[in-house]
């Protein structure tokens, strides 16, 4: 009667054990899976924060690079005119100079 009582007690035990187990484990798998969702949702949110900085910083390096070639055209655009200034009074210059030479 008691080895019957113990072994009802032990397959009682198992029992819970293995239902214990079963919770576990399922709890485990929903916990993994809450994870790599998040971790998933993070690289997701992350990797369109790049590419939005990407974009940003691909657009200021556009306007500078074109601020800095108009800068460049109208400096280049006045030191011609500078120079097709100077011209007629270089060659006054030059004239009197071959002048007073001879």
């Amino acid at each position: 009667f008691l080895l019957h009582i113990v072994a009802d007690l032990r397959h009682f035990l198992l029992r819970i054990v293995a239902v214990l187990r079963h919770s576990v484990l399922r709890i485990v798998a929903d916990l993994r899976h809450f994870l790599l969702r998040i971790v998933a949702d993070l690289r997701h949110f992350l990797l369109r924060i790049v590419a939005d900085l990407r974009h940003f910083l691909l657009c200021i390096v556009a306007d500078l690079r074109h601020f800095l070639l108009r800068i460049v055209a109208d400096l280049r655009h006045f030191l011609l005119r500078i120079v097709a200034d100077l011209r007629p009074f270089v060659l006054r210059i030059v004239a009197d100079l071959r002048h007073f030479l001879q």
